[in-house]
């Protein structure tokens, strides 16, 4: 047997038995050995560590209070990742994972990331040449107003990368690159998709690619079950749809076939897609005021 792949993940107090769902059906259908490495948000009792490790095989835990330790001489020259991570809890998710990660292949998943059958290849890079996979997104989601990105000299962006599952060479893990897009304050638009811009960011200077959304995608209510939907990813606004989808997968046979999961290109976030994100807003700002 292969040497079990050591995923990341990040989770708090209010999400464990969700984790637990979640983390679970990933560990069970996955056809590689994996190994699940939470790293506590803060918020984490000794009961949750304890139900977790009664639920879950294998699975180690990082104390926020030692990642705390640890970080603070990582960051001590990197004041706005410093003021980033003690402000968002995604922080730790940016900044402390791939410093923990042992190996040259960052490997995360979310504690919101439902698996509904077995599947192979998921956090394994298709080919030398690609730095960084992350999942396809709904919407380019990020930080920053959408016509920065055109801006000469300013950051380069693909589109609609979603970070609910993350596989990245640390060789694309630029610190000094993510303390850069942290210290601009005109690219704190939205504070709660920076991390995921941040990632963005990175992927865009190293070929990036995305997990094939008909295998894994966002959820969202006009969203399809078909035989192709590996695993889905509950964002907080369609969260009440994950016990919809587990409540039908339950119901129905499991098909055993294994499914090889695929990826796609990235496609780079240009005046049409800007334009896009730009026109959906305004359309939700009708709507919202009607």
């Amino acid at each position: 047997m292969s040497r079990p792949i050591t995923v990341h993940a990040l989770l708090c107090h209010s999400h464990v038995e969700m984790g637990i769902a979640c983390f679970g059906s990933m560990l069970r259908y996955s056809q590689q050995p994996l190994r699940l490495r939470i790293h506590d948000d803060g918020s984490l009792t000794e009961a949750d560590m304890e139900r977790l490790q009664a639920c879950l095989p294998d699975v180690t835990f990082l104390l926020r209070r030692d990642a705390d330790a640890v970080m603070a001489e990582v960051l001590r020259r990197s004041p706005a990742c410093v003021r980033y991570r003690q402000e968002h809890p995604l922080g730790l998710k940016l900044l402390d994972i791939a410093h923990f990660t042992e190996g040259d292949l960052v490997t995360f998943a979310d504690s919101d990331v439902l698996f509904l059958r077995p599947f192979s290849d998921l956090f394994a890079l298709p080919d030398p040449e690609t730095g960084a996979l992350f999942m396809s997104d709904v919407q380019s989601a990020y930080s920053l107003k959408p016509l920065d990105s055109l801006k000469p000299g300013r950051v380069s962006l693909p589109q609609k990368v979603n970070t609910g599952l993350i596989v990245l060479r640390k060789s694309v893990y630029d610190l000094e690159r993510i303390e850069w897009f942290l210290a601009q304050k005109q690219y704190d638009i939205k504070p709660y998709w920076r991390e995921q811009t941040c990632f963005a960011m990175l992927a865009a200077r190293g070929k990036g690619r995305l997990y094939d959304p008909h295998q894994i995608l966002v959820v969202t209510p006009q969203a399809h079950r078909t035989a192709h939907v590996v695993a889905g990813h509950f964002v907080t606004d369609y969260r009440y749809l994950l016990k919809v989808w587990t409540d039908e997968a339950a119901s129905e046979p499991l098909d055993t076939t294994v499914t090889r999961i695929d990826t796609v290109a990235m496609r780079r976030f240009g005046t049409l897609a800007a334009a896009g994100v730009l026109m959906s807003r305004a359309v939700k700002r009708v709507v919202a005021g009607a």
